[in-house]
């Protein structure tokens, strides 16, 4: 370690018999930087489904697919002379979120799920999957627009003129109770022979039956409307990543991590995919041996690496940090975010800053030797269903990625 800068002042003098104090700073302590994967993010709690598909050199194909429960409205009562069948549709609405980018066209297929969706422990998660029927129900391929309202896909007259003949026989399958049996729930796959983007899906898909009623003059249009409901549907996320060929194709279990070594000296951080980036500072215990040491502050710096981002692949504004130990169990979460500092002008300084002061004095004060370190996410309610990513610099000649720690000498 070697100090950096230093300045000399009569502050606090008065409770030492002569001398002052020197403030300096240090940013040469070692940090290292590796790449975890978080398994099992739960995705049926969450306020968003995605759907798409990308594929990038660094990180792989990443691929969404909401897997979602309907259940019926109230099913009126249809009158098989004065009703006809139109069309069957599904439709997806919606939040205006999106990833990557949006100038490419996106295929989505739907297909019927064909075995029960049982939660764990209540729990659906990016890895749960189920079976579906093989023969697509419709497909559609279009230029993804965020920031309209949904997106309608036109599906199969055969299981829409069936749905309808139930309606109007007034089957029990269309029963609230029932209907889950009968009609397990539905998947919307990305075609991943292309890459395209991420959007976001709101909640609540609707599966429409259209049909003309010509009871009343002019003949009106109506719809018997099956959508997910909190109280009885269930809807989640599955996503699914290929890393062959990558830097990452060798990324160990959840207790491991990754060394920026092993990696061309970056780490990676991609929501929804379960990487998360984490950063060890080693040796703070030995800073404990030093006299005349009275650590003040600590700023953690972390480096995205240039031109790894840009419109459509924009950083995330903040980051949520937490405390873990070196199988990676988090046990604590720090209030602080760090925050985005860009370099809109030139963009060679953009930057992580995190002020580690706890976590660089707990770790000094420490009795015992461990390998506690800080994991990094996006926001954690978004975490699972998003697709923000990072590629981060470890320290070098080119980037630098530091811990900056201030501190008080006395100055005799």
């Amino acid at each position: 370690m070697c100090s950096c800068e230093s300045e000399s002042s009569d502050i606090g003098s008065d409770f030492f018999s002569s001398g002052a104090l020197d403030f300096s700073y240090i940013d040469s302590s070692t940090v290292k930087l590796s790449t975890i994967f978080l398994e099992d993010l739960a995705t049926n709690t969450a306020n968003r489904m995605l759907v798409g598909t990308h594929n990038e050199e660094v990180l792989g194909k990443f691929s969404a697919a909401p897997f979602f429960q309907v259940t019926p409205e109230n099913v009126p009562t249809l009158d098989d002379a004065s009703v006809e069948y139109e069309y069957f549709s599904l439709t997806l609405p919606l939040d205006h979120y999106s990833y990557y980018d949006t100038l490419s066209p996106l295929t989505l297929r739907v297909y019927r799920i064909v075995e029960e969706i049982k939660t764990d422990g209540g729990y659906l998660y990016n890895s749960s999957s189920f079976k579906t029927d093989p023969q697509s129900l419709g497909s559609l391929t279009f230029m993804p627009r965020p920031h309209n309202d949904s997106v309608e896909i036109k599906l199969s007259d055969t299981l829409g003129k069936e749905i309808f003949e139930k309606a109007v026989n007034k089957d029990d399958d269309l029963n609230s109770e029932d209907f889950l049996q009968y009609f397990r729930g539905l998947a919307v796959l990305p075609d991943t022979g292309f890459s395209a983007c991420i959007l976001g899906l709101s909640t609540n898909p609707k599966l429409k039956v259209h049909y003309f009623d010509k009871s009343n003059t002019p003949v009106a249009k109506k719809q018997l409307t099956f959508d997910v409901k909190a109280a009885s549907s269930l809807y989640f996320t599955s996503i699914s990543c290929d890393r062959r060929n990558t830097p990452l194709e060798s990324l160990p279990s959840g207790k491991d991590r990754l060394s920026s070594t092993e990696t061309n000296n970056q780490s990676y951080l991609h929501a929804g995919a379960g990487l998360s980036l984490r950063v060890d500072i080693p040796y703070l215990r030995t800073l404990k041996q030093l006299t005349n040491f009275y650590p003040t502050k600590a700023v953690l710096e972390l480096f995205p690496v240039r031109r790894s981002y840009g419109a459509t692949t924009k950083l995330p504004a903040n980051l949520t940090v937490f405390k873990a130990d070196k199988r990676n169990a988090v046990y604590e979460e720090i209030g602080i975010a760090a925050t985005l500092v860009e370099d809109v002008d030139l963009g060679r300084d953009t930057y992580y800053t995190f002020d580690a002061t706890e976590f660089v004095r707990e770790q000094m004060d420490l009795q015992t030797l461990n390998e506690n370190g800080l994991i990094f996410t996006t926001d954690k309610n978004s975490f699972p269903v998003s697709a923000e990513r990072i590629i981060a610099a470890a320290p070098n000649y080119q980037y630098k990625t530091r811990l900056r720690i201030y501190f008080a000498t006395v100055n005799q």
